[in-house]
């Protein structure tokens, strides 16, 4: 008998194990009369005859595992005509154990338990709406997409939360107007539950998720009884007072106060109208610039609102980058500006942007955007005296416009159009890309392609050319694959509307990798990757690189997370764009880089991150090493910090310096970069914050070499010393209070430095620069922003 009972154990959990797997667990929600009083405590009737969801199966570190009884999860659902109600137990044997640190709000992976809940109204295996809850009672809120979780997407809702002697509780109320579905009536939505516990660092699903498929979307359970329900009228207006005082280095001051509104209108149960009316992105994270040394422009992040929530649709294929739209200037007019001095010119002004976005009951998606933005100048002085104003950027409209059919939910189409038009005879161009992301049915393969065409107008001019990717992936198991192809005509561009480093490529890729999803002896986790790439231009048809590159991925069972990284140019690169001028060619010898990085266990109090990089190139005696080192400090569950430093050195790096005459000059160059980044967050409630980011980026480039490139693509030592030894500095500083005094509502109090120098003077070390830098007249910005969020739902109601 005793015998026996073990292995019987073993059987029923691999039996409920095998049934978790194939059939999805089904929740049968009861319409309430009475809703819920929101405030975490099950003393509502509404709970008393409420089905229970539990039986939580661990998602990692062990994955399958079914929850401990003295630590079950028990969750009750109910709904009415205008939302769904949650409440949730999450059982603890150590209530005084439960960790519960403070963070901003949509901040909710830090030292705390949460809990999650994701419904998806259309059961598609995409259209996730995510809603998590935190020990400290912080809300957090996200979308699912093609690219994983748009935690930039805010909605309303209500939440709270109480710890007891039994463990902890979290009740909300999840109005209609937070999700988007269709008036005709669906049997079953999708649905799934999440538990963390951070002091195990254990993570718990309702409805079981193989992590060994890769598809986490499509491993939902089912929500049924969700019957007789009308979707609201999704109309919410949130205007907005700014109020700016700059302070520039000159000692000027300069006011403004601005208006306007961000608008969202749900035009049926699926699709909504967003706008931004007379918008102000004045507050948004400071770009983290850089002395750029490449031939090649550097992509910086999203920052604007309305331009990173709900961007899904419009991010297919990889075709609109939204920085193009307002921001910087450019000379798109081609204006000379040789003659001119004492340059002014302000950023590019955005009048006014729409977005419609949304499925349809047939699991269309459909996306509309578009922006206009104002006519830009630059203003300075020519050689007689004369002041000029002069257009460089025309009076712009931007357009993107998307179709996606969802098939059998794990199959795709997509058909994306961009387009940019200009007043006058600017450039004009317009690119459209078809996208297809299939997977098997057994969602172990994957078969991903896009095709584009880019077609860009000039006066009389045009030019047209396409590109083209392809992969092959194994998607599912410890061991998988991905074989892909790649070509880029040497004429296509699509840089007006979306981002694209270069063209002219033709390339082949192979990976695999290999990993676990079972703790296995010191591993939690590891994974170890091998990948070669082989790349020619698209024209001619000529070599130019091949590298392998070998990297392991791995935590072990006390949380210590590692990496060693391996790559390798074997042989020589020609590289065809370094030289800035067309069919010239640079020859790289071989070199290799070794890199690795470690991170500790963020549930103590204090953790550290360091990294180390070591580049070897024999044939140019070129030598780089790179260290970063950041601590981590949890004061207490309110205070917060981290400071990082990342020292660089290299040796000899050889690339363009400039022209003499008509000769390409190359330079051999020692190169000092250092970057310090401290931030530091008091949380003084849930919905109260303060935060402080300064950062510190400079980067000295000294010659000891100049070089003539020569036909051939070698080059050869010449005497002159053309002086382009560089010395650059930014400076950054952000002090930011956050109140949300309201639902849906903000007030911001924002302070910031801001200061970039570059000149010639590389002698000094680089405490003497750092002391010099911050001592630097700089430009200070001193703002208020109130926004206050209008619901019609709650006018009417």
């Amino acid at each position: 008998m005793t015998t026996r009972t073990p292995l019987l154990c073993f059987t029923l959990f691999c039996a409920n194990l095998l049934t978790a797997q194939s059939e999805p667990k089904v929740y049968s929600i009861e319409r309430c009369s009475t809703p819920p009083v929101i405030d975490g405590k099950s003393n509502d009737e509404v709970w008393n005859d409420a089905a229970i969801a539990t039986n939580f199966f661990m998602l990692e570190p062990e994955n399958g595992t079914p929850e401990r009884n003295e630590r079950r999860t028990e969750v009750q659902l109910a709904f009415d005509d205008d939302a769904i109600y949650v409440f949730a137990r999450m059982h603890d044997e150590s209530p005084e154990q439960i960790l519960h640190q403070y963070s901003p709000r949509d901040v909710y992976n830090v030292n705390t338990d949460y809990f999650g809940i994701f419904i998806n109204p259309f059961n598609d295996g995409l259209s996730d709406f995510n809603f998590y809850v935190t020990a400290a009672g912080v809300q957090s809120d996200s979308r699912t997409t093609d690219d994983g979780e748009d935690i930039s997407w805010n909605t309303v809702w209500k939440s709270e939360v109480s710890i007891d002697s039994l463990g902890w509780t979290v009740e909300m109320e999840i109005p209609y107007q937070c999700l988007r579905f269709s008036e005709k009536a669906v049997k079953d939505w999708g649905l799934n539950m999440m538990r963390y516990t951070r002091r195990n660092r254990q993570n718990y699903t309702w409805n079981f998720i193989d992590r060994s498929v890769a598809t986490y979307e499509l491993q939902t359970g089912l929500l049924r009884g969700m019957e007789n329900i009308k979707p609201p009228v999704r109309l919410s207006l949130m205007p907005y007072f700014s109020a700016y005082e700059n302070v520039y280095p000159s000692g000027d001051h300069a006011e403004s106060v601005n208006f306007g509104a961000d608008l969202k209108y749900g035009i049926n149960e699926s699709f909504t109208l967003d706008a931004t009316l007379i918008p102000d992105f004045g507050q948004v994270a400071f770009d983290k610039q850089v002395l750029n040394l490449g031939p090649f422009e550097n992509q910086y992040q999203e920052n604007r609102q309305f331009f990173v929530e709900g961007t899904d649709l419009f991010s297919k294929g990889n075709m609109f980058y939204s920085r193009r739209i307002g921001g910087s200037p450019k000379n798109i007019t081609n204006a000379d500006l040789s003659d001119l001095s004492d340059l002014t010119q302000d950023y590019t002004r955005l009048l006014n942007a729409t977005k419609i976005s949304g499925r349809t009951s047939g699991n269309t998606g459909i996306g509309f955007l578009n922006a206009i933005t104002d006519n830009n100048y630059i203003e300075g002085t020519d050689s007689t005296g004369e002041e000029l104003r002069i257009l460089t950027e025309p009076l712009t409209n931007y357009n993107v416009f998307v179709i996606d059919q969802r098939i059998n939910r794990n199959r795709s189409v997509s058909l994306v159009n961009t387009n940019v038009m200009r007043n006058g005879a600017a450039r004009d161009a317009n690119v459209t890309g078809f996208i297809a992301n299939l997977n098997n049915n057994s969602n172990s393969y994957k078969l991903y392609g896009e095709g584009k065409y880019a077609h860009i107008a000039q006066g009389d001019s045009t030019i047209g050319d396409y590109s083209t990717y392809v992969a092959l992936s194994k998607i599912k198991g410890n061991w998988r694959w991905n074989i892909a192809q790649q070509y880029v005509g040497d004429e296509f561009d699509q840089n007006d509307l979306g981002f694209q480093a270069r063209n002219n490529r033709f390339g082949h890729s192979v990976e695999g990798s290999y990993q676990i999803f079972q703790p296995t002896g010191w591993f939690n986790r590891y994974r170890i990757t091998a990948i070669a790439t082989h790349y020619m231009l698209a024209n001619p048809r000529v070599y130019e690189s091949f590298d392998v590159e070998g990297h392991f991925f791995g935590i072990t069972k006390r949380f210590f997370a590692f990496g060693l990284d391996f790559e390798s140019s074997p042989v020589d690169k020609i590289d065809y764009f370094e030289a800035r001028v067309p069919d010239r060619k640079f020859i790289r010898p071989p070199g290799y880089t070794h890199s690795g990085w470690i991170s500790t266990d963020y549930r103590r109090p204090f953790a550290i991150d360091a990294s180390f990089t070591y580049y070897r190139q024999p044939g140019f005696d070129n030598e780089m090493y790179s260290f970063n080192i950041e601590p981590i400090v949890r004061v207490n569950d309110k205070l917060n910090f981290s400071y990082e430093i990342t020292p660089s050195f290299e040796s000899n790096n050889t690339g363009w310096s400039g022209f003499m005459g008509d000769s390409v000059i190359i330079g051999a160059r020692g190169i000092w970069t250092a970057q310090q980044n401290l931030k530091l967050n008091y949380i003084f409630t849930p919905k109260m914050s303060l935060s402080l980011n300064f950062r510190h980026y400079w980067r000295s480039l000294r010659y000891n070499q100049y070089y003539n490139l020569e036909e051939d693509g070698t080059i050869e030592v010449i005497a002159e010393d053309l002086g382009n030894d560089v010395n650059f500095n930014t400076v950054n500083v952000d002090l930011k209070f956050s109140w949300w005094y309201a639902p849906g509502s903000e007030l911001v109090l924002l302070y910031r430095s801001s200061l970039i120098d570059s000149d010639n003077n590389v002698n000094s070390s680089y405490g003497e620069n750092f002391i010099q830098s911050i001592g630097m007249p700089s430009t200070h910005i001193f703002s208020i922003r109130l926004t206050y969020f209008l619901d019609y739902a709650i006018f009417a109601s």
